[in-house]
């Protein structure tokens, strides 16, 4: 369209056609180019938005780029697994602390988060896929110490080392990056059926997470939280929510607790049960029990508005991943610490009034500043 005079129809269709062309070539480029350039829009190192020094998770414990992208040479892919029987939160901490290994090591992850005791669960597909996972190893030498001496000037050069079995711990804990990947997987959580039908849709969602099963064994019961706690702090945070948003907004309360049948029979930590539905009966919510998956389960408490956590991996790992929820519980070291939507209860189990209104209002705001339609 240059050299020469032209009508205004092509001044104007001309751009056009080239910005239109040149959207075309970066949506095919999204969509066929992820292996090659995913890490494009991650952070890295000094590109992540960090907390206070004085915080308890200084510069966010920043991931260097070697984990996801390895070097031109003498590159390390490193290996390592979760302890044997870890469920979802207990085998999510393996992984961070496998991943911040390999971190230390200058080595480029070549794993998956994924557990054992989940083996007919698609986990890898339902949280992170093969965002760790994305290099061929299939050329590769088996890792040793002269490694190093002989990879120089050879680009590709790589060696896998096995790290062997990681232990669950938050060190080196980053969850801007955590939340990055798993939410580009959201497109693939979505085809795996794991979305709870039973949470009503138009309903403004409070999900408990109230953790029983092996914490009733008597080596573990003074670690229980009682049901009494999470029932008060229900008559703050409903209260709350319908002055936020107004009575005619429905409310969905969802308890998740191991082994209570339904809602009117929620088992507490002496093994006596309670019922939810007669105690919130005055509040006009509709009160029900969660789903007995755990990826289910999962995928309940982290679309929630307001979760209502226990002292445990399964909650903390929710709190680490999922940016919607007002997560409001005890403190679970970097994961409550470290995230801008979590609330850790006071020595009395409970939150002040003022204190979970601002909160509330901030988490709002945040996510209505940053465009998520999430929130109301």
């Amino acid at each position: 369209c240059k050299g020469r005079p032209v009508s205004i129809f092509f001044r104007v269709f001309c751009p056009m056609l080239a910005f239109f062309g040149h959207l075309l070539i970066l949506l095919v480029n999204q969509g066929l180019c992820h292996s090659v350039a995913h890490v494009k829009h991650l952070t890295f190192g000094d590109d992540v938005n960090c907390p206070s020094k004085a915080s308890r998770c200084p510069d966010c414990q920043k991931w260097p780029k070697h984990l996801l992208v390895p070097p031109e040479e003498c590159i390390v892919y490193g290996q390592f697994g979760a302890q044997p029987g870890a469920d979802i939160g207990h085998a999510f901490m393996c992984f961070n602390y496998g991943l911040w290994q390999l971190m230390q090591a200058g080595a480029t992850a070549h794993t998956q988060y994924s557990s054992t005791k989940m083996k007919n669960k698609p986990m890898v597909e339902y949280f992170f896929g093969d965002w760790f996972r994305t290099h061929n190893i299939s050329g590769c030498v088996q890792y040793n110490e002269t490694f190093h001496e002989t990879c120089r000037g050879h680009p590709g050069s790589c060696a896998v080392r096995n790290f062997g079995m990681a232990m669950a711990s938050d060190r080196g804990l980053n969850i801007v990056m955590f939340r990055q990947l798993f939410e580009a997987q959201e497109h693939v959580r979505k085809t795996l059926g794991y979305a709870w039908p039973g949470v009503d849709r138009s309903a403004l969602t409070v999900s408990l997470h109230i953790r029983r099963d092996d914490i009733l064994q008597p080596r573990y019961q003074n670690r229980a939280v009682p049901n009494f706690v999470y029932m008060s702090l229900l008559n703050r945070v409903i209260p709350a929510l319908q002055q936020k948003f107004g009575n005619v907004v429905p409310i969905h309360v969802v308890v998740n607790a191991q082994g209570s049948p339904n809602a009117s029979a929620i088992i507490d930590y002496d093994k006596n049960y309670s019922d939810f539905k007669a105690a919130l009966k005055h509040h006009k919510v509709v009160v029900s029990t969660g789903p007995d998956d755990p990826l289910q389960a999962f995928s309940v408490i982290c679309n929630s508005h307001v979760a209502l956590l226990s002292g445990s991996s399964f909650s903390a790992t929710a709190i680490i991943l999922c940016k919607k929820p007002l997560f409001i519980g005890p403190s679970l070291g970097k994961a409550t610490s470290c995230s801008s939507n979590a609330l850790i209860w006071n020595k009395n189990r409970s939150v002040g009034e003022e204190e979970l209104t601002s909160y509330i209002h901030h988490v709002v705001g945040r996510h209505r500043r940053a465009g998520y339609s999430g929130w109301r």
